[in-house]
């Protein structure tokens, strides 16, 4: 929220009081930006036009204008300008917009300064034309707007709904510096019609206090300059004298209120009333909305005019033809208004402040303020009576503070005087409960004041955090041991090692974007959500690949070309009970590494990330079998399933060209485990290296080209002696002239602990696993 600091000084004396944003932020309310938007307008003066006559040639005109002591010639490019106006004048040495304003040559005519608009003075954001005005020659612009403002950009926390406003800030102040802050006193006066409005409550729980008042004869037009001004330094754009009389009085009071066009009101009068199933209402913005029975809406006697405590509707607005307005000020159910909004997708001024909760003793007033700004903007009168139905809102009884319990939370001792005191500048009532204990009622506008722990925060908040003594309410705590490493964080930090950045992605996605991997297992049919809050977000993912394909679009399309991602959460699989495992997945798009010398266009492929799943498995104490994949996203031919013994436990490979297509990308390789089915093993004991020389042995099998590298290892280990160390596969080789089949290379890794091995028993176990390989998948031995 933005706060007018000139604006707060009209309702509390702040002279001597220093470092009021600081104070301000330490007491909970939060000032994260200061501006100045007057700061370097000082010597703008209004300017009367004598004469303003075309630039031959140029959309330019040729002004001479009287400052109240000389006249000057001034070039202007609002070829609007007429004789006689007033207008926003900046003299050669003033300083307007970041710019040094002097005497500039256009052609032969020389132009002493310039004539502004508001978006010059850096007011407001846009502006074209030249800013006309209602004043004296040489009256200084500051008169006419509060140049010497300050403008804090607040974060008001969502619990208080009371410092939404310019007299909300205002109180705070005066209980931080323990000053009296003070309304001006009311100066309206009705002479109108002595019957009230009608007004039909059928819903008292969502509105329990509705007000509406006449005015007649008004006149719609712009508001006073310095209103206008007002408005937009708050962030609220200026729209007529009616309707910014009601913005004013939401910023300055913090209550909502809306003007109708009673002429427009069927009936002339008001229903407060929840909607029909499938009533239409045009609000304001031009949208049509279809509304449901659980909306409240405001009425008349044949269609809804208003969406309560939202946003009033476009066939009831007030605009230049409206004479007699009827003006709302109401208390509704915070509940019933954020149900409202969301169900809507809508979020306004109003329905910010109604749905945390506004100060139902505001209503009146705020109606009787607002009427006052209307007469003396647009004119009119008001009628005297008013109408105001509902049985009110209910107020929160006393509750008890224990003094002892302050002290214990606190660590300190703060008096029963004192702390009645704190609690007193926050518009409590405090009284005396039993021995040790004060009775406390909040304030109507502090409603987030409910249990005696709200009001000890409220006693050390105005007392002062940073007055708390060090180790103030310490309390030794029991030594707690840490926690073990989760085979999940020992996946997400191999795959950092690896150069892979988390992402933390939606546990939602889309039915198109799963239904593009082609699955046909129980994975093609997620659990879907009630009420999700968009069509892409509908249903529960059964894989992590989808949520990484989505991560690896949006970077691409954000111009991300060369992407390492990796998340570790849970997948959900439908069923009873529903399954959600804990799965790790990557994806790499792009180069493998741009940065090394030689690797320069070298894409990730699917032995990149095989090897990262292997040490990964392999960080488990396991080995991993591989199989051709059976995955109908993956591309066949360059894809494995993963295996521990006889179950799959997940998946590597280059996504199918068809998936990259839905996804919008060039190229992406994977991979998939599931994390529970990893081994959970006991801390490693460590093994001295042996003190014995390895022995190395390299063969070479020509095969089938069907039969994967996998069949021909596990042949090989299935004959192996206990010193095996390794096998490992190091070539492959395809030619026509091979044809149907290949060359796989192996290097086997022999190395004993409790001796030199000798030549005969090295050449024994291979021969060994020679045969069992050529007996097992049809290989033959070429070296």
């Amino acid at each position: 929220m933005r706060a007018s600091l000139k604006w707060i000084r009209e309702f509390i004396d702040l002279a001597g009081a220093g470092n009021l944003a600081h104070r301000l932020t330490m007491a909970g309310i939060e000032v994260e930006g200061i501006e100045k938007p007057g700061a370097g307008n000082e010597r703008l003066v209004i300017a009367e036009v004598r004469n303003a006559e075309p630039v031959a040639g140029k959309s330019l005109l040729f002004c001479r204008v009287f400052d109240g002591a000389a006249e000057q010639e001034v070039i202007c490019g609002d070829t609007t300008i007429r004789a006689g106006e007033r207008v926003l004048y900046a003299p050669p040495g003033s300083f307007v917009n970041s710019r040094d304003i002097g005497r500039r040559k256009f052609g032969d005519i020389e132009s002493a300064g310039m004539l502004c608009s508001l978006e010059d003075t850096g007011l407001v954001d846009k502006s074209d034309a030249v800013l006309r005005v209602e004043a004296e020659p040489g009256t200084p612009f500051e008169k006419l707007i509060d140049l010497q403002d300050e403008i804090w950009e607040l974060n008001i926390t969502p619990n208080r709904a009371d410092c939404l406003s310019q007299w909300g800030v205002a109180r705070e102040l005066a209980a931080i510096f323990e000053r009296e802050a003070t309304l001006p006193p009311l100066e309206l006066v009705a002479t109108g019609k002595a019957e009230a409005p009608s007004v039909t409550l059928e819903d008292a729980d969502a509105c329990p206090r509705y007000t509406a008042r006449i005015l007649r004869g008004v006149k719609i037009g712009p508001s006073p300059l310095a209103v206008r001004m007002r408005l937009e330094r708050c962030g609220v754009r200026a729209i007529n004298n009616v309707v910014d009389a009601t913005n004013i009085v939401l910023l300055e009071l913090g209550q909502p209120l809306h003007a109708f066009d009673l002429r427009k009101l069927a009936g002339g009068r008001i229903v407060v009333r929840r909607a029909k199933a499938g009533e239409i209402l045009r609000t304001l913005d031009d949208v049509e909305r279809k509304l449901t029975g659980e909306d409240l809406i405001i009425a008349d006697a044949e269609r809804p005019v208003a969406l309560a405590g939202v946003m009033g509707g476009g066939d009831s607005e007030v605009s230049e033809e409206t004479v007699d307005i009827l003006l709302e000020s109401a208390w509704f159910n915070p509940v019933v208004v954020r149900k409202g909004a969301k169900r809507h997708g809508m979020h306004t001024e109003a329905s910010h402040r109604f749905e945390r909760g506004v100060d139902p003793a505001m209503v009146r007033r705020a109606s009787d303020r607002c009427a006052e700004l209307i007469l003396a903007w647009a004119g009119g009168e008001a009628d005297q009576a008013i109408a105001e139905a509902g049985p009110g809102v209910p107020t929160h009884g006393p509750v008890t503070l224990r003094l002892a319990r302050l002290e214990r939370i606190l660590g300190i001792a703060v008096s029963p005087e004192r702390a009645a005191e704190l609690l007193r500048g926050l518009g409590c009532a405090v009284g005396e409960g039993g021995a040790g204990e004060l009775s406390v009622t909040p304030p109507t506008w502090r409603q987030d004041l409910h249990i005696e722990e709200d009001f000890i925060e409220e006693v050390v908040r105005l007392y002062g955090y940073d007055k708390l003594p060090a180790g103030a309410g310490a309390t030794p705590l029991s030594h707690v041991p840490a926690s073990p490493i989760t085979p999940a964080d020992r996946v997400r930090d191999l795959l950092r090692d690896a150069g892979f950045g988390e992402v933390i992605a939606y546990s939602f996605t889309s039915p198109q974007n799963l239904a593009s991997l082609g699955l046909s297992d129980h994975r093609a049919t997620p659990i879907e959500l009630d009420k999700p809050l968009t069509v892409e977000q509908s249903v529960m993912r059964t894989t992590l690949a989808v949520s990484l394909l989505e991560a690896a679009s949006l970077n691409h399309r954000r111009g991300n070309t060369r992407l390492r991602l990796f998340d570790v959460s849970r997948v959900f699989l439908a069923g009873d009970p529903h399954a959600e495992p804990v799965h790790a997945g990557a994806i790499a798009v792009g180069e493998w590494d741009a940065s090394l010398w030689g690797a320069r266009d070298r894409k990730a492929d699917f032995f990149d990330l095989k090897g990262i799943a292997e040490e990964l498995i392999a960080s488990f104490g396991a080995r991993a079998r591989w199989e051709r994949s059976t995955e109908p996203f993956l591309h066949p031919g360059m894809s494995a399933d993963v295996y521990l013994g006889d179950e799959k436990v997940g998946w590597v490979g280059v996504l199918h060209p068809r998936v990259l297509r839905h996804f919008d990308l060039p190229d992406a390789v994977a991979l998939e485990l599931n994390v529970d089915k990893l081994p959970v093993r006991a801390r490693k004991a460590i093994e001295a290296p042996s003190r014995f020389p390895a022995v190395m042995r390299d063969v070479a099998f020509l095969v089938d080209r069907k039969v994967p590298a996998a069949g021909l290892e596990a042949a090989l280990r299935s004959a192996a002696p206990a010193w095996l160390i390794d096998v490992a596969l190091f070539d492959v080789y395809e030619s026509e002239a091979l044809g149907d089949r290949r060359n796989l290379a192996f290097h086997l890794h022999f190395q004993s602990v409790t001796g030199t091995l000798r030549d005969e028993e090295v050449d024994g176990a291979v021969q060994a696993m020679v045969d069992a390989c050529t007996r097992k998948t049809g290989a033959e031995l070429r070296a």
